[in-house]
């Protein structure tokens, strides 16, 4: 694996900065390329998805390396994070420790007119050919399909949960998911916990289509209140009209579904000690 670092300063959007290529699920499985990436994104390449959050010095945000790696054969994703999580342990001398937080986050429940939401059947067995197919030929080269609303199609055979964003409107479309994993994928878009506390255990369908969306920090949503004028949102460009309504009501009004504000304990990743330098290879 090689690693070469530097420091590196943008302002949002960054036009021209190459993309990460290769590795699982791609059309090139046996080399990963990460040609611009902080430290901070390594790290939330990593550990984000045990943690809350990870917080350390300002510079992680700032400090770049490049990473190219041969991957072995038939590696999962899983696989290949802990592979990713060794070599910055071993090439950054990373120290860590984790700590608990209060934050505020939410409870996602049915209303009081109940669920709207389509129970889930078993995959089309030629579906799920198509699927792990396009997965062999590399998913992220895929050539998509839009609807008549701009969206772009989950693939045949997808069994996930799957955004789409245009302009100031977003889309989420659940296949075979649990409410357990919807609100965990919540959790990541409004950046707050989210716990699933509907009582329903079944795997559902569902879309919840044109709400309100900006690129925000965090890819925050918009607030909780449908806004009355312009709206001028943190990172974004400047006022402007958004006449969809945000998530929290799209989920009442389209599946039966209600988030509440409620406090949650999460664990936070606090770097100790991290070199700005790789160690050589």
């Amino acid at each position: 694996m090689t690693l070469s670092g530097g420091a590196f300063t943008c302002r949002a959007p960054c036009p021209g900065i190459p993309r990460a290529s290769g590795g699982p699920g791609t059309n090139d499985p046996g080399r990963f390329r990460y040609p611009v990436v902080s430290l901070k994104s390594l790290l939330n390449l990593g550990w984000l998805e045990s943690y809350f959050e990870i917080v350390g010095p300002d510079w992680l945000d700032s400090r770049i390396v490049a990473v190219e790696a041969p991957v072995p054969p038939d590696t999962t994703r899983e696989q290949f994070k802990e592979m990713l999580r060794n070599l910055i342990t071993d090439r950054f001398k990373l120290q860590y420790h984790v700590e608990t937080k209060e934050v505020p986050g939410y409870v996602l429940v049915v209303t009081k007119d109940g669920p709207k939401l389509k129970e889930s059947v078993a995959p089309d067995p030629q579906d799920q050919a198509a699927f792990n197919e396009l997965l062999r030929n590399g998913y992220s080269n895929r050539t998509p399909h839009m609807d008549p609303d701009r969206f772009e199609i989950p693939p045949r055979g997808f069994t996930g949960i799957w955004h789409g964003v245009d302009g100031g409107r977003a889309r989420i479309t659940g296949q075979r998911q649990t409410m357990e994993e919807f609100a965990l994928d919540l959790g990541r878009s409004l950046h707050s916990p989210v716990r699933d506390a509907t009582g329903l255990t079944a795997k559902y369908d569902f879309i919840v289509n044109n709400y309100a969306f900006f690129y925000g920090p965090g890819g925050a949503f918009l607030p909780s209140e449908p806004p009355s004028g312009p709206v001028t949102a943190p990172g974004a460009p400047g006022p402007w009209e958004n006449p969809f309504p945000d998530i929290f009501h799209a989920l009442q009004s389209q599946l039966g579904l209600k988030l509440e504000p409620k406090k949650a304990d999460v664990r936070v990743m606090v770097v100790d000690h991290l070199e700005k330098t790789p160690t050589g290879n």
